[in-house]
């Protein structure tokens, strides 16, 4: 295993590792098992980091073909030259983990995110809900600061 396929490993697996060390604090200091921070710890984690997870899986599939001569060409990981593309190990990590993590945070992670949106819509219109994200009102419409418009 390459030092690609470690790096790619460790960036898919650590949105679960810190979602998992953020819920052991919060449950050693509540001592009681609320499954909505467990979702909430691993979006805040998954969204920080979705850009480097997305890089990460686009590196193992960005290949390019060499032509050595006319007879023969091989296809080698554009950013790591090293490691042949479109070989046994190649197709192994394609279907094992890259379009399973493609799908997982492509497709399931924000469609997730739109369903229990949804489902908790109600609790939105609570005012103490509310309360906790008026800051952001606060500074972009009342002091009309113009840093924060895009947001």
């Amino acid at each position: 295993m390459s030092e690609i396929h470690l790096k790619t490993l460790l960036a898919l697996i650590f949105p679960f590792m810190l979602a998992t060390s953020l819920f052991i604090i919060i449950w050693i200091k509540k001592k009681k098992f609320i499954v909505s921070q467990i979702f909430m710890n691993f979006y805040i984690a998954f969204f920080t980091l979705n850009q480097n997870i997305f890089s990460k899986l686009f590196e193992l599939i960005n290949c390019q073909s060499f032509t050595f001569d006319e007879s023969s060409s091989e296809s080698f990981l554009k950013n790591y030259l090293g490691i042949q593309c479109y070989d046994h190990f190649h197709f192994i990590w394609i279907f094992a983990i890259i379009i399973p993590f493609f799908i997982f945070y492509g497709l399931i992670v924000p469609a997730s995110t739109i369903y229990f949106s949804y489902y908790k819509r109600n609790e939105l219109k609570i005012e103490s809900n509310i309360i906790k994200y008026d800051f952001l009102m606060r500074q972009m419409f009342i002091w009309k600061n113009s840093s924060l418009w895009f947001i």
